[in-house]
């Protein structure tokens, strides 16, 4: 793996006390236990890994000693280092992976200052009260006599099947399957359709929780470029004719971190690629209530037998309302309710009640979220601009975050963690490391927030520009 993405990996590793081999050592141990750095790994070389921490070649090399005499690690003359163990799991997307943690990490340890890091609707003053008031008898009534649903309750299931009958894609409740969220939704389609060690092609960039989601599940990857008008059907072609892709993921209705609706005159290219190849479609539908509605239209509409929709009620209610859906052929979500029974029995029940009360009221609080996201974003746009002089902000249809293009990516992120900031690579949501380039600044806090961060930035780009 490269320097880069293991250092993303470890995060902030001499901030301890003690040798700084040591320190190092433990943040590499810390995480091969919680498999970030899987069995069979191959870290970097020592002096490319110190020239890019940075710290001495002798700090890295002791760091390595200590972990090969703990077994943590292997090394062998002229075969590098690796993670010990062996893993009865192809990893063939695994740097990808691994950079894409970074996302997952921040969920797992936020850090201090502000946190725009994370793209995540945080508000939950906006919605109704009243659908958070579950009391026993309506959470008994809803989860039947025991309250096992590992398919979610049928209520809610009618409820998403009319809503995305009423989006042009005919839905009966047999065709859904309720989730925690479209996290877990990818995952579930992934363990549903996919094969170890097949690949998934996916939009580059692209959400980076799906990328890790793939990686864990053993798959290789194969980049679809995209641009302000959604996947290249042409891209997406030579992706699937040279990896021969059997599966793949796409954001039509609103992409992360690009914010960007596909135009209809790609769809039906789209759909034919997909056709001639007979892959499977996981559609990523969690931010399309965050764009505007006049534009969506889904894939799924087309090729209903052989696509996966994933929705979610969190980037438009709360983040923390873990309730979302899978779309599919009815053999797949029955092999799904199998998979929940063996996982976890199905999803808490409240939950499932509190999400079906705020659909009820989805347009009028999906207009109020997509109105103040653009005047987040577009606030935050314009100080960026103001105070960064040269950078450049991708246009956007949606989503709650802006993308935007810097020299260094990577050097603008740990110049900004200096001022208290935090904000994701943009190398972090790509599958070929192509996006070096970019940074993903999550627009979704207050305007005296956005203001500091911006403050912040500024000097942050100062820094960089001045080699600071």
């Amino acid at each position: 793996m490269e320097a880069r993405a293991l250092i993303g990996v470890i995060g902030d590793w001499s901030s301890g006390a003690g040798p700084l081999y040591r320190q190092l050592a433990d943040a590499i141990s810390d995480a091969i236990e919680r498999g970030d750095l899987p069995p069979g790994t191959r870290l970097p070389a020592e002096r490319s890994l110190a020239d890019a921490l940075p710290a001495s070649r002798g700090t890295v090399v002791s760091a390595f000693g200590l972990l090969a005499q703990s077994g943590s690690v292997l090394r062998r003359r002229g075969s590098g280092t690796t993670v010990a163990g062996e893993s009865s799991t192809p990893r063939p997307g695994l740097a990808a992976g691994v950079r894409a943690r970074q996302l997952t990490g921040r969920v797992l340890q936020p850090g201090g200052g502000i946190q725009l890091g994370l793209s995540v609707m945080e508000d939950v003053s906006a919605l109704p009260s009243a659908a958070f008031d579950v009391d026993r008898s309506t959470v008994a009534r809803a989860g039947g006599r025991h309250g096992y649903a590992p398919l979610g309750i049928s209520p809610l299931r009618d409820r998403v099947a009319e809503l995305l009958t009423a989006r042009g894609v005919p839905t009966v409740v047999e065709e859904v399957a309720i989730t925690l969220g479209a996290q877990h939704g990818i995952a579930l389609a992934a363990e549903a359709v996919a094969e170890s060690g097949a690949t998934v092609a996916v939009e580059d960039p692209t959400y980076p929780g799906a990328i890790d989601v793939y990686s864990r599940a053993g798959l290789a990857f194969a980049a679809v470029r995209t641009d302000g008008a959604g996947p290249d059907p042409a891209s997406l072609r030579r992706a699937l004719q040279r990896h021969g892709g059997s599966l793949v993921h796409l954001a039509p209705q609103c992409a992360s971190p690009t914010g960007v609706v596909t135009v209809s005159a790609r769809r039906e290219e789209i759909t034919n690629a997909l056709a001639d190849a007979d892959a499977w479609l996981v559609e990523d539908a969690a931010l399309e209530f965050l764009a505007p509605p006049e534009q969506h239209g889904y894939l799924a509409a087309d090729r209903p037998e052989r696509t996966l929709v994933v929705g979610s009620t969190s980037k438009v209610f709360w983040g923390g309302l873990r309730v979302g859906w899978l779309r599919g052929p009815r053999r797949v979500i029955e092999r799904i309710g199998r998979i929940r029974a063996a996982h976890d029995l199905g999803s808490s029940i409240a939950p499932q009640v509190t999400a079906l009360r705020l659909l009820d009221d989805l347009e009028t609080i999906a207009e109020a979220r997509r109105e103040e996201s653009a005047a987040r974003r577009e606030h935050l746009r314009s100080r960026l601009i103001a105070g960064l002089p040269g950078v450049s902000i991708h246009e956007s249809d949606g989503g709650l975050s802006l993308w935007v293009s810097v020299p260094d990516g990577d050097a603008l992120v740990r110049s900004a963690a200096k001022q208290g900031l935090d904000i994701l690579p943009g190398r972090v949501c790509s599958v070929s490391d192509e996006q070096r380039d970019r940074v993903r600044i999550s627009a979704w806090a207050p305007l005296g927030i956005l203001d500091e961060a911006a403050e912040r930035l500024a000097l942050a780009w100062a820094a960089v520009g001045s080699g600071d």
